[in-house]
């Protein structure tokens, strides 16, 4: 049953609120079980979707998506293709580390505009350069 369902079935008068918290609770990973490490959820449009992977946001595809990545030849290519790129590809903490490099540029930059520009022109180097 899906939250929808639920939702639907206590407006409509057959499901109790106590069965459609239950039912809700079912639906829902735990706080630990998500913090813990991967998890699967089907979606309504029936994908599958992966949790904790490595980002905020769930890696999702369709049954067939999933069975090319599970395939070793798609394993290889992959590994191949990241190996290639290592140098462009960026980790968590480069990224952090870049994306705190560029608001103390901007910031600095922004200190000396403030002072040399008119307000008309600050805000709208402001509006072109902000990170």
């Amino acid at each position: 049953m899906t939250k929808n369902e639920i939702l639907d079935a206590v407006f409509a008068g057959t499901m109790s609120r106590e069965d459609a918290e239950a039912a809700l609770e079912r639906l829902t990973p735990a706080a630990s079980e998500r913090q813990q490490g991967v998890y699967f959820k089907v979606s309504e449009k029936g994908a599958v979707s992966a949790y904790n992977v490595g980002g905020r946001f769930p890696v999702t595809l369709y049954s067939e998506g999933w069975e090319r990545v599970l395939e070793p030849s798609f394993a290889k290519e992959l590994r191949a293709f990241l190996d290639d790129n290592k140098p462009k590809l960026s980790t968590k903490e480069i990224s952090k580390a870049r994306k705190e490099a560029d608001k103390a540029k901007f910031t600095a930059l922004a200190k000396v505009n403030a002072e040399t520009m008119t307000a008309k022109e600050y805000h709208a180097w402001y509006a072109a350069n902000r990170p």
